[in-house]
């Protein structure tokens, strides 16, 4: 069930797409966040088959006081591996005002993490490996 919700929800994006490209997945009281479509792609990681994301996550309400305030973002390039359900980041950047903003984190190697079940590392990662699914699926014209 929650599959076909998440096909629904990908092919209808118009309603709740930001700047095209940018589809909501979660929230919290805090922040939104989106994954961006076209950045979704299928990469070899140690011998593993994992899909890489770009995930948005937009402050829209200041909770936390940690400098950044409403309209500012963190970038996260996401790792998902689809078969164990696992999620690591292979790197993140904060934007404060549209400019980098505190440390930055680059990973060589990818720490992968079992996702908690109703967390947005679950969202990533359902989003993610669907979203791949529908790339990579025939498309009706070519059948």
């Amino acid at each position: 069930m929650k599959k076909i919700f998440i096909v629904c929800a990908l092919l209808l994006n118009t309603t709740n797409s930001f700047a095209d490209d940018w589809f909501k997945i979660n929230e919290t009281d805090e922040s939104r966040f989106y994954i961006n479509i076209p950045s979704i792609s299928e990469t070899n990681y140690y011998g593993k088959k994992v899909v890489k994301a770009w995930i948005k996550d937009l402050i829209y309400n200041d909770l936390t006081k940690d400098g950044l305030s409403v309209g500012d973002y963190t970038m996260t390039l996401s790792y998902s591996n689809c078969d164990d359900k696992m999620v690591g980041i292979k790197s993140q950047t904060q934007y404060k005002s549209g400019k980098v903003f505190g440390n930055q984190i680059n990973n060589s190697y990818v720490t992968m993490k079992d996702v908690i079940p109703n967390t947005i590392g679950e969202s990533i990662l359902a989003y993610s490996c669907e979203g791949l699914r529908l790339k990579n699926s025939p498309k009706d014209s070519e059948q």
